[in-house]
């Protein structure tokens, strides 16, 4: 005999979801506050109410937060640092 589907989980529980998903994000994924900031500054970018200075603002600002702070930014300084993948002129 088939077994009755579960009812839908209550509003209370669906908050505590939704929490414990974000917070599983934030653990596992490093830039996840970065990219979900971005995300919601180029949807009011996209916007057409968006006057023009406002919209050159907000690219700004999306283009500071990809780049990231000096301090975050890694650099090659291995064997291999300058070498480009897939050129002629290598080995």
């Amino acid at each position: 005999m088939p077994t009755a589907p579960a009812p839908a989980p209550a509003p209370a529980r669906r908050k505590e979801h939704k929490e414990q998903v974000l917070q599983k994000k934030l653990k596992l994924k490093k830039n996840y506050t970065t990219i979900h900031e971005s995300v919601l500054l180029w949807e009011k970018l996209r916007q057409r109410s968006a006057g023009a200075k406002e919209k050159q603002q907000l690219a700004r600002t999306i283009t500071k937060k990809a780049r990231g702070t000096r301090t975050s930014r890694r650099r090659c300084t291995g064997a291999g640092a300058g070498v480009v993948l897939g050129t002629a002129g290598g080995a």
